[in-house]
């Protein structure tokens, strides 16, 4: 049966005319904010409210999506139990997705940190201590070395001012094998006030990246002073568990070692928005359409 040309011409005029639904291409985040461990660590000040800091997270989020380069367009989204979802349109590689991820949920809180020893311990030893985080974890498949230090001691708890971090690449080991023991009461905290803007990156021996970071006035005297002390800091600290070796010879750069292209990216990232007033936990993909997430609401 042939068709009349002029009735193909007219359903192919049809079909070209319809009007198409829009389509959305592009991921959805889930991240839960531990509340509880942002104020046992003290990052949820005394007489914050719940809500109030759960809106700081959402505005350090926001922040954070606007300075992720192309990835303009999206939304964060606050749902309930502490729970946020944050959209991003456009194609997107999984390398990409990991990098937001991991810039998304940094806590971004830098602080030089010492290493603690024996001498600083007074009826304990390092060895015991890490002993005693050992079991605490032990004890729980679910505990989490951040909440560690909030421990009285009498229940297993911590001697007094130390804090144990895991670092950044993880060994195959324990992790209370591979954490350091770091003493919280001595430890600099890094303003991104304090921080000019980033020097530069660099190429590492070992064929990663380093991140320079200068310190602004202020701090570089500070560090000085510490230095020609014979400060031991010898940490950079980010939040519940990044640790990097820092060069000890000058303070006028911070050096971070030891990133791929991606590490660094997020890092970037992190510190282009406020630190976070929680520990933030990735959970999964916002299984809604993500036309109806975006739609949601509007930044």
């Amino acid at each position: 049966m042939l068709v009349p040309l002029c009735l193909v011409i007219l359903c192919a005029r049809t079909i070209q005319e319809a009007p198409q639904e829009p389509v959305f291409m592009g991921r959805a985040f889930l991240f839960r904010a531990d509340l509880e461990a942002g104020r046992a660590m003290r990052w949820i000040a005394p007489g914050v409210s719940d809500d109030e800091a759960l809106s700081r997270i959402e505005q350090t989020l926001r922040a954070r999506k606007r300075n992720s380069g192309r990835f303009v367009e999206g939304q964060v989204l606050r749902e309930p139990d502490a729970v946020f979802s944050v959209t991003f349109v456009g194609p997107m590689a999984d390398a990409m997705e990991a990098m937001l991820i991991d810039g998304l949920s940094r806590p971004a809180r830098l602080a030089l940190a010492t290493l603690a020893t024996d001498g600083d311990l007074e009826g304990t030893t390092i060895r015991e201590e890490r002993e005693r985080l050992r079991a605490w974890l032990a004890a729980d498949v679910g505990r989490q070395m951040a909440r560690f230090v909030s421990v009285p001691r009498q229940a297993g708890g911590p001697f007094p001012g130390l804090a144990w971090v895991p670092p950044r690449r993880r060994k195959a080991e324990h992790p209370a094998s591979a954490a350091l023991p770091i003493l919280s009461g001595e430890s600099l905290v890094l303003r991104r006030a304090d921080l000019e803007r980033a020097a530069g990156v660099r190429g590492t021996e070992a064929g990663g990246m380093s991140l320079v970071l200068r310190p602004g006035g202020e701090l570089r005297a500070r560090l000085g002073e510490r230095l020609a002390d014979g400060c031991r800091h010898r940490y950079l600290v980010d939040g519940v568990g990044v640790a990097e070796a820092l060069p000890l010879a000058s303070y006028e750069e911070i050096r971070i070692d030891a990133f791929t292209l991606d590490e660094l990216r997020g890092l970037v990232l992190a510190l282009a928005g406020e630190p976070l007033a929680a520990p933030l936990r990735f959970v999964g993909r916002d299984t809604r359409p993500l036309q109806s997430v975006v739609l949601e609401g509007d930044d």
